[in-house]
């Protein structure tokens, strides 16, 4: 499934790009240093595709500017802001406290087929008299993206982390981006905590295939699911991503 802001946008955002093909992607993760488990996802994302993440500090919007107009892929792991009272204030938090706002991506011209904005609310934003949503998902489809993944409600940073493997993994076998992302989200609700294991080394090969610092990029995503899958008491170790907190909020758009 995926969402239409308006219909007459429908003719801006045609996908037709081969994401499966695509040799580029800008991946940000953790500029403000608290979101370990979004760092480890941002560097396992570029390692897909052969590409380093930009990590922590060196997230500075001038690196990010920089770097947006070549790159088909965007990939934001950080905090989002929603601005309520104004939507045109709405942003992504990047490092030394910078911050791109839906005004500031109006004025870029991006050339990405495919954003995904993995933070909290992201799709949210000031519904318009038009019916139409202001806020990050407007700004980045007014400044040229075809389409974004965004969020509906604040998310967890373990189980997200998780679920965007999951999707790049999909993209990169040649899934359209509507049913990658619905092949996560199932892979998530269905995800036993007796695999959880598995999974992080998994993430932790990538990395160490990407040559990305490990020292503390995981400890807080491994302590944390390593805790959610042990039994309560003699009954049966319960799903923990099963709710759809975690594996519902994010959409397509476009």
């Amino acid at each position: 499934m995926s969402y239409l802001p308006s219909a007459s946008v429908l003719q801006f955002l045609r996908l037709d790009a081969d994401l499966a093909a695509a040799d580029r992607i800008l991946a940000v993760g953790n500029p403000t240093l608290d979101l370990k488990a979004a760092e480890a996802e941002a560097a396992f994302v570029a390692s897909l595709f052969g590409q380093t993440a930009l990590l922590g500090k060196e997230a500075t919007e001038e690196a990010v500017r920089e770097r947006i107009p070549d790159c088909p892929l965007l990939h934001f792991a950080t905090h989002g802001k929603l601005s309520e009272a104004a939507p045109l204030s709405s942003a992504m938090a990047l490092a030394h406290g910078e911050e791109f706002t839906v005004y500031e991506l109006i004025g870029l011209r991006l050339n990405a087929e495919l954003v995904v904005l993995s933070a909290c609310n992201t799709g949210q934003g000031e519904t318009t008299r038009g019916d139409d949503v202001l806020g990050l998902t407007r700004g980045l489809l007014g400044a040229g993206a075809r389409a974004a993944v965004v969020s509906l409600w604040p998310v967890d940073d373990v189980s997200t982390s998780l679920l965007m493997g999951e999707f790049y993994r999909r993209l990169r076998a040649g899934d359209a981006p509507a049913f990658a992302l619905r092949e996560a989200q199932l892979y998530l609700r269905d995800l036993e905590p007796a695999n959880v294991a598995s999974e992080l080394d998994k993430l932790k090969a990538s990395l160490e295939r990407a040559n990305a610092p490990l020292s503390t990029l995981l400890s807080v995503a491994e302590e944390r699911l390593v805790r959610h899958a042990r039994p309560v008491g003699d009954g049966p170790t319960p799903n923990y991503y099963r709710h759809p907190y975690y594996w519902a909020p994010f959409i397509l758009v476009g």
